[in-house]
């Protein structure tokens, strides 16, 4: 049985803790301190890149080409070098759809209440705002996420030198915009990418 990696799982989970309370792709990576120290000049992806095939709508076959490409690009700007295989370190990463739980706002529980809580604010003469608890209600229910584990591993051990989590809560689950989704994996793989240093 292989174990999981504890940055992998800390960045993993401290990316969809944090994630949930907000509709921006939240980013979050390891120190790179190992990652400098192995010297690094050119690169290798693990896996070959996702073709559609067939005409599917998975988010997946948007997001391998433009992932790639932007970490290809963000690479190439530190000085690192693209190779098909052998290179000094190799890149994978993870996707993976899930679910973020929502939270009712304390507002929504105060109008929905025909008793409301001791401290809420006095309300004279004044009816529940339907309006406002329905559209709490609505969106506070539990939101799809889409998270992004990208990780560098060393090309002679294998071993994990860096990870980087990128994650955004998917805003409209039947109208995905690839054009919107290919500009947020750009911004996201930018800013992930900061703390990697150009090559020697």
């Amino acid at each position: 049985m292989k174990m999981i990696h504890p940055i992998m799982t800390t960045l993993l989970l401290g990316a969809m803790a944090l994630v949930a309370a907000c509709t921006g792709v939240q980013v979050d990576s390891a120190s790179a301190d190992k990652f400098k120290e192995g010297n690094y000049r050119s690169y290798s992806w693990l896996g070959a890149p996702v073709e559609n095939t067939g005409g599917s709508h998975d988010p997946l076959y948007v997001i391998d080409p433009a992932l790639r490409a932007a970490v290809d690009k963000e690479l190439a700007s530190k000085g690192y070098r693209q190779v098909a295989s052998g290179g000094d370190f190799n890149i994978d990463y993870q996707f993976k759809a899930s679910l973020a739980d929502g939270e009712l706002s304390s507002t929504a529980r105060e109008s929905d209440n025909v008793y409301p809580y001791a401290d809420a604010p006095a309300m004279v003469n004044r009816r529940t705002d339907q309006a406002l608890v329905d559209n709490a209600y609505a969106l506070s229910g539990p939101r799809e996420m889409n998270s992004i584990l990208l990780r560098f591993s060393d090309g002679q051990d294998q071993g994990l030198v860096w990870a980087g989590a990128m994650s955004k809560l998917v805003e409209n689950l039947n109208h995905e915009n690839s054009k919107k989704m290919v500009q947020g994996i750009n911004t996201a793989v930018r800013r992930v990418l900061q703390s990697i240093p150009t090559a020697p």
